[in-house]
């Protein structure tokens, strides 16, 4: 699990080639997506994010692969973090 903090607001978040948003905020170690393009339905049901607010949909720490100078990128296994599907 990568360290977050407010420095990392701003940069994209991905999903190996599918970008799933811009992190909007940082709340301890919760990232907050704003989703931007539609995502598809199968990728919001991986996080539990059906019926969210679509600028705030939170992406728990424990769901962050990596983080680069440019990006947040998540782990491709749902198995791998938090998410229940």
């Amino acid at each position: 699990m990568a360290a977050l903090d407010d420095a990392d607001a701003g940069k994209i978040v991905r999903r190996g080639d599918l970008t799933l948003g811009r992190a909007d905020r940082i709340t301890d170690g919760t990232v907050y997506v704003d989703l931007g393009d539609s995502v598809p339905e199968n990728i919001m049901a991986v996080f539990d994010w059906e019926g969210l607010d679509r600028d705030a949909y939170p992406l728990p720490a424990d769901a962050v692969d990596r983080v680069t100078d440019d990006a947040i990128y998540v782990h491709e296994s749902p198995s791998d973090h938090g998410g229940t599907k």
